[in-house]
């Protein structure tokens, strides 16, 4: 690889790597009032209304996981608000190990703002 090629390749990893969210830890009571997985995937697509996810910057998206959503089930783009609003449902996907329904092509999430909404790849 050319080094040009090297240095952009280790800083898209880079950048990938720090967009990750973490959850942080769940409470005893959230995790004894566990709900089946259909359940949550059901309160996610309440949540994640792409063509709803309005952004003012590049920052104010983020991509989310594959598997949360019945209407995106391999995973896409909203804005913070909205993925804040998933946080405790993320975590219990994690502790249920909640799998995805469909098996996904692997693809690159790269959030932008586009005309006042959340995109990735030219798509909402």
């Amino acid at each position: 690889m050319h080094t040009t090629m090297k240095s952009a390749f280790f800083s898209l990893v880079l950048m990938t790597v720090l967009s990750c969210t973490q959850a942080g830890p769940i409470s005893q009571s959230q995790a004894d009032n566990a709900k089946p997985c259909e359940q949550m995937r059901a309160e996610m697509d309440a949540l994640l209304k792409p063509h709803e996810s309005h952004c003012q910057k590049n920052e104010d998206c983020v991509c989310f996981d594959a598997g949360l959503s019945n209407n995106h089930p391999c995973g896409g783009v909203t804005n913070t608000q909205q993925f804040e609003q998933t946080k405790i449902l993320r975590q219990q996907f994690a502790i249920q190990n909640c799998g995805n329904t469909v098996e996904c092509v692997s693809w690159e999430c790269k959030p932008s703002c586009e005309k006042g909404l959340c995109q990735t790849n030219g798509k909402y």
